[in-house]
């Protein structure tokens, strides 16, 4: 259900990090990871950044 919606949002051009994913959903930092690691592995979404500074965004949208 929040795939869909920081899916929705990455369409509209925003893109999210794992501390505003937590925020937004309420979610530990292992649920937020495994949901964008999820993301990221059936191609739907990437990131840009190392470390803290990582930002996940629509794939094909840099």
């Amino acid at each position: 259900m929040w795939k869909k919606e920081v899916l929705v949002d990455m369409c509209h051009g925003c893109t999210w990090s794992n501390g505003e994913y937590r925020e937004h959903f309420g979610v530990t930092a292992e649920e937020a990871r495994s949901d964008l690691r999820d993301l990221m592995s059936r191609g739907l979404v990437t990131s840009t950044g190392e470390r803290r500074w990582v930002r996940y965004m629509l794939a094909g949208k840099r």
